[in-house]
């Protein structure tokens, strides 16, 4: 998985801005992506259970 793939994601599937949305960040095994504290409810309910690029997404919120 790409950044662009995460960014894609958040921007067109969930409708957030691109302003909201900070580093992406990925590892082999996790994705960690910094999103601003108003809007971070929104992805992370969004997300649960969705699919980027047809993997299986589990969402936490960090703080």
């Amino acid at each position: 998985m790409r950044p662009g793939d995460v960014l894609g994601a958040l921007t067109g599937d969930i409708g957030l801005d691109g302003a909201d949305i900070g580093k992406i960040a990925v590892h082999p095994a996790h994705v960690y992506v910094a999103v601003r504290q108003a809007v971070a409810h929104k992805a992370w309910k969004q997300l649960q259970g969705g699919k980027i690029k047809g993997k299986t997404c589990r969402v936490r919120l960090l703080k």
